[in-house]
C-alpha cells in the first residue's frame, strides 16, 4: 500500500490537544499516486461527479459536455463558486478530534468525503470512527467508521458537528495499528 510506504518525516502531528491530535501529509512528500488521487478529488470532473450523486449545485458540468454532449449553461457556470479543502491523513493510537464552539458558525452547508484505506476488521471499540450531533444535543446523528477501501459522503449543515472518537489501545492489541484518509469538504 502506497500509504504504508510514506516515510515518518512526511507526516506532521497537527494539535493543538485541546481541539485534536492527528497527522497530516506535509507538502514536502513528493509520492506521485497519492498526489494524483488528491488532484482527482479536487478536480472539475469530480466536482461534477458530486454534482450527480448528490444534486448539490458544485458543477455546472462544462468540464464534462463534451463527453455527454450536453449544452453547457453559460450563466450557471458563472454564478457557481464550487471550493474545496483537503489533505491526507493517518490515525493511529492516541488520535482523535474534538468539536469546537466555532466550529458551527464557519459554514453554511458543506459535504465531506472520506477516502478509507485500513486493514479489514477495524472495531467499532477501537475509535476512530466519526460521530456527527445536531448543535446543543447528545443524542448521535451518525457515525462513520473506517472502512477498508470505502468513500463515505456527508453532507451536513451549521447546526450538525463532527468529531472523531479517541482511538484507544485495543486497535494496536488486536493487529489494527492505523488508518489513513483522505478527507476533502466541499462547499457550494
Amino acid at each position: 500500500m502506497e500509504l504504508s510506504s510514506v516515510e515518518e518525516e512526511h507526516w506532521e502531528k497537527k494539535g493543538p490537544p485541546n481541539l485534536r491530535r492527528l497527522f497530516e501529509l506535509n507538502q514536502s512528500c513528493s509520492n506521485q499516486c497519492l498526489g494524483d488521487v488528491e488532484t482527482l478529488f479536487k478536480s472539475d470532473v469530480f466536482f461534477y461527479l458530486l454534482t450527480q450523486l448528490t444534486s448539490l449545485e458544485l458543477s455546472d458540468g462544462s468540464c464534462v459536455a463534451e463527453y455527454a454532449e450536453a449544452p453547457t449553461d453559460e450563466a450557471a457556470s458563472s454564478t457557481l463558486n464550487p471550493r474545496c479543502h483537503g489533505t491526507w491523513r493517518r490515525w493511529n493510537h492516541g488520535c482523535y478530534t474534538l468539536i469546537r464552539d466555532t466550529e458551527a458558525s464557519e459554514v453554511e452547508f458543506c459535504l465531506e468525503a472520506s477516502l478509507c484505506f485500513t486493514q479489514k476488521g477495524w472495531k467499532t471499540g477501537y475509535g476512530g470512527y466519526s460521530s456527527y450531533i445536531a448543535k446543543g444535543e447528545d443524542e448521535e446523528l451518525l457515525t462513520v467508521l473506517p472502512t477498508a477501501n470505502s468513500l463515505a459522503l456527508v453532507y451536513r449543515d451549521k447546526e450538525t458537528l463532527q468529531f472523531t472518537k479517541y482511538i484507544n489501545a485495543s486497535a494496536s492489541a488486536n493487529g489494527c495499528e492505523k488508518f489513513h484518509d483522505l478527507f476533502v469538504t466541499y462547499y457550494e
